[in-house]
């Protein structure tokens, strides 16, 4: 590999990872976390899933709306419906599942472990969304073939994911207290109205 191509490597590798894929993930994590996460409507531990996918598809409608009016080419839109929107769907599918074992380990007054999952609920989308831009946006043709591999993998495991927490999903159970600063009924520790942490 001559300089000229390592430099189009790493050009590609950190438009792709940290350029797109980072802040695409990060977009749209901190409305699922910030939205969702704390919301006593997520009372299932399917539910975050469910909030992920929505701002994911509705993020990948965006997208998609520009591209096309940008390209203005049929092409353009069936290869974004059968590869971008799936995509964006699955990794919100890995954040909504990190999401609820963090959930989890909140309720049970685990902090580290929900630290844990919190942290991989962002870290694992932008991964994965890094490497199917990367397969896409660089320059070797090898890749097309581990695009491949990867999408079907990606599809794979997600429907594995979705799976395991349909099939383990429950009500959230909290315990029936009050906001000790505004009085409000508690479904969480955190205080639905004045966000104050209960302690």
């Amino acid at each position: 590999m001559n300089s000229e191509n390592r430099k189009s490597f790493l050009d590609a590798f950190l438009y792709t990872f940290f350029g797109v894929a980072l802040i695409e993930e990060f977009c749209k994590w901190l409305m699922v976390y910030m939205r969702g996460y704390y919301t006593k409507e997520f009372d299932e531990l399917y539910d975050i899933i469910i909030y992920a996918v929505f701002v994911s598809l509705g993020f990948a409608f965006l997208e998609n709306t520009y591209y096309i009016f940008q390209d203005n080419q049929v092409k353009t839109a069936i290869n974004r419906a059968i590869f971008a929107i799936p995509g964006h769907a699955c990794d919100a599918i890995f954040m909504g599942y990190y999401l609820s074992l963090a959930k989890q380990f909140r309720i049970q007054k685990q902090k580290k472990l929900e630290i844990k999952y919190i942290l991989l609920s962002i870290i694992v989308p932008i991964i994965l969304h890094g490497i199917y831009d990367f397969c896409i946006f660089s320059d070797i043709k090898l890749l097309i073939y581990v695009f491949i591999v990867f999408i079907i993998s990606l599809y794979i495991l997600s429907i594995q994911k979705l799976k395991e927490v349909a099939s383990s999903n429950k009500k959230i159970k909290y315990k029936s207290t009050f906001c000790k600063e505004c009085g409000t009924k508690l479904d969480d520790d955190r205080c639905p109205k004045c966000h104050k942490k209960q302690v």
